[in-house]
């Protein structure tokens, strides 16, 4: 049964962020979104984006083999990812959002990005063959399907905006709540802004 969602819900286009504001993929015969979900992966992005001179998106689907009532599957990968990521391209730091959600399917399915140093890795090719391995190892059956267009190199607000554009799909309600109460819809990675933001 469903969870009852106490997330706050808004149907505008739009979302601002201190003196920025970004278009939201959020139309009319939505159901809306969740702007909590939309400003934590907006956050994480601006210290990403804080942080290095460019920043590579990535989109992911997760599919996984049966149901749970907990994300701990998700959680394990993404530990699992930023460890590989780190051994073969030097990567110190990861973001990433994903969301959980379920619908008629009897079984959850994630929906989630990544947010990786684009001075390391500038294109997904070398990264698709690394995120299938590792999902796919956390059980027998999980699959991960790549959407089209789905990656972007954030190195202005023009390509910021764009990234966040398509990221707020995640944040939609729809999906959303059909989990025990204990379990989240959505998570993102916690990193810090560096103390110097100056971008060169």
């Amino acid at each position: 049964m469903p969870t009852r969602n106490r997330k706050r819900v808004t149907r505008s286009r739009v979302i601002k962020r201190g003196a920025e504001s970004f278009a939201l993929n959020n139309p009319a015969s939505s159901q809306g979104i969740y702007p909590a979900i939309a400003s934590r992966l907006i956050d994480q992005l601006d210290i990403c984006y804080a942080k290095w001179r460019r920043v590579l998106v990535v989109r992911y689907d997760l599919r996984q083999n049966h149901s749970a009532h907990n994300s701990r599957m998700v959680s394990r990968w993404r530990k699992n990812l930023a460890d590989r990521l780190a051994r073969a391209h030097g990567l110190r730091d990861l973001g990433y959002v994903w969301v959980r959600e379920q619908e008629r399917a009897k079984k959850q399915h994630y929906h989630c990005a990544l947010f990786i140093d684009g001075d390391l890795i500038r294109h997904p090719a070398k990264l698709h063959s690394i995120v299938s391995d590792t999902w796919e190892a956390q059980a027998v059956g999980n699959s991960v399907w790549v959407p089209q267009r789905a990656h972007y190199l954030v190195t202005d607000i023009q390509s910021k905006s764009e990234a966040v554009y398509r990221l707020s799909y995640l944040a939609k309600t729809r999906g959303k709540g059909c989990r025990p109460p204990q379990s989240k819809d959505y998570g993102t990675s916690r990193l810090c802004k560096p103390i110097n933001t100056s971008r060169t």
